[in-house]
């Protein structure tokens, strides 16, 4: 009888214990560390249920030099895939009776109950045959007992199963500074990874308002938060030195360190500095601004040319050196600024046109080169120019500007990705017709698609940004205009065959 007794015990207690570990396959959410009912335990973090993100399964890594990344790299027509959600307990109670859910636009396709331990991580996972089809995919978890909550509005995390995936890189002490921190600033997070979803969700929102007359739909892609790695070394410097080392499953990745200009510990705790970026422990622009660049986007103000940040403007009109002229567009202002702002220049509320219409060329693409802000993504595949281009030029009033000399002066630094050089020495000459058409020599396609710049550390960029400046003469007049090289690779993209570029030009006497 006591055989029995033991051998039933015995199978009970292996039956348990196997439901608790479960499998990737598995339909049972899975546990991780504590059992479900110990009774409460000491804790440092109030109560919460904090539902951190969905990844799905099998992970794929992107291919490299793809040349068919709407597909390499995805899930196959069918395939079954798992969604995994990862829900979090801090405290030191158990919360009984929870009821999750899961959701495909917006209609119910999974529900139950599971217990949840104090400090545990349990995976409810959604078996799924993938589709190229965007779905949005919700999961919420209800909770109606005794425990009282910290916050419950991180009891629910919406995404879309065509997204683009994310991973954060993060040393400890960042990790903790915002589950510590995060509810003196938004009430719907309380970790690192809360702050993050918020982060991604904001970026999502740009994406959709990104509206231009080339992107009437705003930016197609998604994003969605699917991994974050705890980075035990010295700084994060690993993450740093090699990010792609550890995960190439991952669209995008970035790094979260302790001292830094940006994403680090040093600059969400300065209080001053903060303010001074926009609050970045409720949203931080910087952050999305790099991120960008692993997605192959530039500095757009890059194309500005600033003499008091360094540029030098060495082109002279009556042996003054033009930016002190008035003949200078931008006048009284020594400093020419490109109109385009948003996320790349200046402005991380909204995307600016360039970088939209750039995104939309690569929707559905996942990564092919790197998926962090390296020399070989930024600015893929601009250096672009059309066979041919045409400058057509019109006065203040709209007149033809009609047998005129046209110089254009490019920038001839190679001391720095940002730094812009112009000398008396003009790079193409031309002459309008009597349209005010003036057709660029071929010089002008060669040096747009045969200039790789080399930076002070050695790497050769495929893009470097340039703005020329443009000066057109008549009779004793003159006038200026600029033409930044991505108004170029845009022309490009509508025709590869021929490009037209408008200037007016205010022109004066001299």
């Amino acid at each position: 009888m006591n055989n029995w007794k033991f051998l039933i015990g015995l199978l009970t207690i292996l039956s348990l214990a196997a439901c608790q570990k479960g499998s990737d396959d598995s339909d049972t959410p899975v546990t991780n560390p504590n059992p479900v009912d110990p009774g409460p335990i000491a804790s440092d973090f109030e109560p919460d249920i904090d539902v951190q993100r969905i990844s799905r399964t099998p992970r794929l890594n992107f291919v490299k030099g793809s040349t068919n990344p709407t597909r390499d790299g995805w899930p196959q027509e069918g395939q079954e895939v798992f969604w995994n959600a990862r829900v979090k307990v801090y405290g030191g109670y158990t919360f009984k009776e929870v009821h999750y859910s899961w959701f495909l636009d917006g209609v119910k396709v999974k529900a139950g109950i599971a217990d949840l331990g104090p400090e545990s991580t349990t995976y409810f996972k959604l078996p799924w045959s993938w589709q190229f089809q965007r779905k949005e995919l919700r999961f919420v978890i209800e909770y109606g007992g005794d425990v009282q909550e910290v916050t419950s509005l991180n009891n629910e995390l919406a995404t879309y199963t065509d997204a683009l995936s994310v991973g954060f890189g993060v040393t400890p002490v960042v990790y903790d500074y915002f589950k510590e921190t995060q509810q003196e600033y938004q009430r719907a997070s309380n970790s690192f990874e809360d702050w993050a979803q918020i982060q991604v969700k904001k970026w999502n929102e740009i994406f959709e308002n990104a509206i231009y007359p080339e992107t009437p739909n705003g930016v197609i892609d998604r994003v969605r938060l699917d991994t974050i790695w705890l980075d035990e070394g010295i700084g994060g410097q690993k993450f740093q030195i090699d990010p792609m080392r550890y995960d190439q499953t991952v669209d995008l990745t970035y790094f979260f360190i302790e001292a830094g200009p940006y994403t680090s510990l040093e600059v969400y705790q300065d209080k001053q500095r903060s303010y001074a970026l926009g609050e970045p422990n409720i949203y931080d622009g910087v952050l999305f601004h790099e991120v960008g660049h692993g997605r192959y986007l530039i500095d757009v103000y890059a194309f500005d040319i600033q003499p008091n940040f360094g540029d030098l403007i060495d082109i002279h009109v009556n042996g003054i050196r033009l930016n002190e002229t008035e003949y200078f567009p931008p006048y009284p202002s020594k400093a020419f600024q490109t109109p385009e702002k948003g996320l790349m220049n200046g402005n991380h509320s909204f995307l600016d046109r360039f970088s939209a219409i750039a995104l939309n060329r690569r929707a559905g693409e996942r990564a092919i080169t790197n998926n962090f802000h390296t020399a070989d993504a930024e600015g893929l595949a601009f250096a672009v120019a059309p066979a041919k281009n045409t400058f057509s030029f019109t006065d203040s009033n709209g007149i033809p500007i009609s047998n005129a000399q046209v110089k254009v002066y490019y920038d001839h630094s190679e001391q720095g990705y940002y730094l812009n050089i112009f000398s008396d020495e003009y790079f193409f000459e031309a002459q309008t017709d009597d349209h005010g058409n003036a057709l660029m020599p071929d010089g002008f396609v060669e040096y747009l698609e045969d200039y790789p710049f080399v930076t002070v550390a050695g790497q050769e960029r495929d893009y470097k940004p340039t703005t020329f400046i443009i000066e057109i003469k008549k009779d004793n007049e003159i006038g200026f205009a600029f033409l930044e090289s991505f108004r170029v690779t845009l022309a490009f993209w509508e025709n590869a065959e021929e490009g037209q570029f408008e200037f007016k030009v205010d022109l004066k006497p001299f």
